[in-house]
């Protein structure tokens, strides 16, 4: 069976109406515990990735890396991209390519084709603009990353990557129920596993903290010193202060009752010319959230877990230091709310 479900939000849960009160929970209480998770699963999607840019006319480049974890109840992503006219001969085919790769899985592969006669300038204005949209089909609760290139002459302003959900639910989507409880009616042991399994599976994968850095061109910072210096400015070492170059949180509802952190799962696209390099996360407190040791010369993710605090406004920095001899290069860096 399936449903189509409300698009508005499910009524409040009340832990002491229904469920601290001496007595067994009963019917209402699960039946708002479904409709919670039943909403979550089809409708509580996120943004993965967004970045906007005017990039200059070259006519290919290897551009945005970055990587990311699909939450349960997701399909598929789409893709919206907005490209602009640039110089190019009649021959070529300005566009960008999106591939998305599963981690220890295939690559996907996409074309978004601007099209139209080429031109000896461009302004950006509205006129010149081409709007493009691509769905790709993924799987739920997976590592992903993701690379975004372009090729003759093609010209982006604009992208932005988002989980789509299902419209229509069914028992074939993770933990998704179909109980309707009833006064008087059994409540089997299987539709409150259901429930438990589910809740805390969500709040694992589904978190919606996500940050990405990468130059512009796609090009590696660079580093020898051993030092650890902020990634995204290339310039201020030791703690980051309260204006520092960074990711800014609020975390306070982030957080479990009974847990005052919220688990990240930091990654790098990097690579190290011999020996080992560093990347970490450190906080306005100088707290190193997670450290990640590179140490190939060729490039790829690499990742390490950590526990952020939680706070109002905290900053979290991204900083790397080489090992005093060879050159550590990083092309860029991801940040997921995640916990295995």
């Amino acid at each position: 069976m399936s449903g189509l479900l409300d698009v508005y939000y499910p009524q409040l849960i009340q832990p002491t109406r229904h469920a601290r009160n001496g007595h067994f929970p009963n019917h209402a209480h699960y039946a708002q515990c479904i409709a919670a998770q039943n909403h979550v699963l089809a409708y509580r999607k996120k943004e993965v990735y967004q970045r906007d840019a005017v990039l200059d006319n070259a006519s290919s480049a290897n551009n945005w890396r970055f990587r990311f974890r699909t939450g349960h109840g997701t399909r598929a992503l789409r893709v919206w991209a907005m490209l602009s006219v640039t110089a190019h001969s009649p021959g070529d085919d300005p566009r960008i390519t999106v591939e998305i790769t599963k981690v220890g899985g295939a690559t996907q592969s996409f074309d978004l084709h601007y099209g139209g006669a080429g031109a000896t300038a461009f302004t950006d204005a509205p006129e010149e603009w081409s709007p493009q949209v691509v769905e790709i089909p993924v799987d739920p609760a997976s590592a992903y990353t993701g690379f975004v290139y372009r090729s003759d002459a093609g010209r982006f302003l604009a992208m932005s990557i988002e989980e789509l959900g299902h419209l229509t639910v069914s028992d074939s989507v993770d933990y998704y129920s179909e109980l309707i409880p009833t006064a008087g009616a059994p409540i089997l042991d299987g539709d409150i596993q259901t429930l438990i399994e589910g809740s805390s599976e969500m709040l694992r994968d589904n978190g919606a903290l996500v940050a990405h850095w990468h130059q512009l061109t796609g090009a590696a910072r660079t580093r020898s010193n051993s030092t650890p210096v902020n990634l995204i400015d290339n310039t201020t070492t030791g703690t980051p202060t309260a204006t520092a170059a960074g990711w800014r949180f609020v975390t306070t509802a982030r957080n479990t009752y009974s847990r005052n952190v919220v688990p990240v799962e930091f990654g790098v696209y990097a690579s190290m010319a011999a020996g080992t390099g560093t990347v970490r996360l450190i906080d306005t407190s100088g707290n190193v959230i997670c450290s990640i040791s590179v140490n190939s010369s060729t490039p790829q993710w690499w990742t390490a877990t950590g526990l952020m605090t939680v706070g109002t406004g905290q900053v979290y920095v991204p900083q790397f230091a080489g090992n005093g001899l060879s050159t550590l290069s990083v092309y860029a860096a991801s940040l997921i709310e995640w916990e295995s």
